[in-house]
């Protein structure tokens, strides 16, 4: 096993995790210093933290792998919600979008109201419409364009994508509706 952190020990891994934090906008350079922090210290305070720093600085399988790798180690940690979502993500964006649709399903299923959720499910109703299924679309939809709640944002843009599948569903009162919840947020 690593070196623990505790007493003086303490310190040293906190400064590490504190260079991660500060490399975040260099991914490669904060996965190098994660991948030696949870060697050092595997059981350390932010080890999760600095697992998911080593997944999002890896390219390809490498960076899933590393992802699976948080989530073996800790599925239900503070971090796990955001590598799921983030594994997803890369998998959608290297074509596998079967296997990024369970990993959108679980962030869902496992904390529904979160803001990894209401992006997944984005992600699911954009996967529907590449697919030409325009009520699939609208369904994984429909839960974030009622709810007053989710990020102007990511409302805003479920909103204009019910607007599309509902119009392609030849549902203009829908679309209508729809148009007049996305003027009210002042975004168009």
């Amino acid at each position: 096993a690593g070196a623990q952190a505790s007493g003086d020990e303490g310190e040293e891994p906190r400064a590490m995790l504190g260079r991660i934090r500060g490399e975040q906008n260099r991914a490669a350079e904060a996965a190098e210093l994660a991948s030696r922090y949870v060697e050092r210290f595997p059981d350390g305070p932010g080890r999760d933290a600095a697992w998911l720093a080593r997944a999002r600085g890896s390219a390809g399988e490498a960076g899933l792998a590393a992802y699976r790798a948080l989530l073996k180690r800790a599925p239900d940690g503070e971090v796990a919600q955001i590598a799921r979502f983030e594994a997803a993500e890369r998998l959608a964006a290297l074509g596998r979008g079967a296997d990024a649709a369970k990993l959108y399903a679980q962030v869902i299923e496992r904390a529904p109201t979160s803001r990894e959720a209401a992006r997944a499910r984005y992600a699911l109703a954009w996967n529907a419409w590449e697919a030409k299924d325009a009520a699939a679309c609208e369904r994984a939809l429909a839960p974030l364009v009622g709810d007053a709640t989710v990020e102007p944002e990511l409302r805003a843009a479920a909103l204009e994508l019910a607007i599309s599948a509902q119009l392609a569903q030849a549902r203009t009162r829908e679309g209508l509706a729809s148009w007049k919840a996305l003027a009210a947020l002042g975004q168009d």
